[in-house]
């Protein structure tokens, strides 16, 4: 049977792990978006690649191109920062939970 003290570290260390957890619902939510983000990577590069086109056919300006340019440099840019987010995430997890192994497995 559990005394007092052992049933208060237990409550102690669940609360903790429910913290973590918490905390790391927004990274993780984030890898959500980074999928829908892939589909407007590949249209971005798809608008880049038709405005340097328009550009060779003398459509377009070099703002147009360099507009298109900037626009998949930000989606990259949020494709790689929810990448970031979610490896953080995990190592944190994987932290309060006592299972850094988990990242030597590969």
């Amino acid at each position: 049977m559990a005394t007092g003290a052992e049933t208060d570290g237990t409550l102690k260390a669940v609360l903790v792990e429910e913290r973590q957890t918490v905390r790391l619902g927004q990274p993780v939510a984030r890898v959500d978006l980074a999928r829908t983000s892939l589909r407007e990577r590949e249209a971005a590069l798809d608008r880049w690649s038709l405005a340097r086109l328009r550009l060779v056919a003398g459509m377009a300006t070099s703002l147009d191109t360099v507009t298109a340019q900037s626009a998949l440099a930000q989606t990259e840019e949020s494709e790689i920062r929810a990448r970031y987010d979610y490896y953080l995430a995990a190592a944190r997890r994987a932290h309060a939970r006592g299972d850094v192994m988990l990242f030597f497995e590969e």
